[in-house]
């Protein structure tokens, strides 16, 4: 039995993968099954990933129907045989002691829950050198760590989602008996933003380690992020309003839920395309900030001035014609 399960969705990754596996496999631990759910690519990713597990009896590779990604990463999930888990993107690099500080962090110490590293995003362009550079990096051994309660954590991932606390699956290892029966949310788009604050909230410990061993590839065409369509603007206003129907009455999450709503909404138009659900669970997000709110929140480092300026603009658009179009 190995010890980490790792898991990667992949889907039409072909300029990618390959470059994603390798950092995987070359890694300094080896006791690993890498699980690979191929999201039913039409390009040549499947090919790919075919001849890599061929070449490596740790690679898992599994088919299926184009699901969507939390599909894929739950699949992994009922497949894994390891006692931590893993997630990757199949577009992202790690390097090769990303493994090895997580496991060996968690493993030290029973009473935690996950461990979770910040991540460094990284263009297209800089992939190659990137690959380079990390053959001769020399690993810290006296990085910073933090330990916080699994709430703790939550609460930093909407107030501070960025490149050190996020609200991605990806950066982190997981105790896989911590997990349970918990299941990413499926059939939406941005599952991470309210998957990943439930589950870390549902942890006792979680050691935080200041060692980037995780590049994020932030800039390729077609990512969910880079894409807003409209059915990706009524899942960010899904995720945000299941956010906000978990904690919405703990008062320690009041404050960051309006951070997260912010910095979040502001990317949506709510214009004719929107579906009419997603506008009346739109209208009830923007209607729980308040100036006063604002006010208190605004010393958040994260917090989007840009998001400030949309939110109280569709707010008085709403106001006075009822409509936001």
């Amino acid at each position: 039995m190995p010890e980490i399960s790792v898991i990667i969705p992949v889907y039409n990754l072909q300029k990618y993968v390959n470059r994603t596996i390798n950092s995987v496999l070359s890694q300094s631990f080896s006791d690993f099954e890498l699980i690979v759910v191929d999201d039913g690519s039409n390009d040549a990713s499947f090919s790919i990933l075919s001849r890599l597990a061929v070449e490596d009896s740790r690679i898992e590779l599994i088919k299926q129907e184009n699901q969507g990604q939390a599909v894929a990463r739950n699949l992994g999930l009922r497949m894994a045989r390891g006692k931590f888990i893993a997630f990757i993107d199949g577009d992202d690099i790690v390097g090769r002691d990303y493994l090895k500080i997580l496991y060996q962090a968690i493993r030290e110490n029973c009473s935690i829950d996950a461990v979770c590293l910040p991540h460094q995003n990284h263009s297209v362009s800089e992939a190659d050198a990137l690959v380079e550079a990390l053959q001769d990096q020399v690993v810290p051994t006296n990085a910073n760590s933090m330990l916080l309660s699994g709430t703790q954590y939550a609460l930093k991932s909407l107030t501070d989602n960025g490149q050190e606390f996020n609200t991605s699956y990806v950066s982190k290892m997981f105790r896989r008996s911590s997990i349970g029966k918990q299941i990413i949310p499926e059939g939406h788009f941005f599952e991470d933003l309210v998957g990943v604050p439930i589950l870390m909230n549902s942890l006792n410990r979680v050691l935080w380690i200041n060692q980037v061993e995780y590049y994020y590839l932030f800039d390729r065409i077609g990512s969910s992020v880079n894409a807003l369509t409209v059915q990706k603007s009524a899942d960010i206003i899904w995720a945000l309003s299941k956010l906000c129907e978990k904690f919405g009455t703990l008062p320690k999450f009041s404050d960051a839920l309006q951070v997260a709503i912010v910095n979040n909404l502001y990317k949506v138009s709510f214009n004719e395309n929107l579906p009419e659900d997603s506008k009346r669970m739109g209208i009830c997000l923007i209607k729980r900030i308040t100036l006063r709110s604002i006010i208190r929140i605004s010393n958040s480092s994260r917090l989007s001035k840009r998001g400030i300026s949309s939110i109280l603009l569709k707010k008085a658009l709403y106001t006075i014609t009822r409509r936001f179009w």
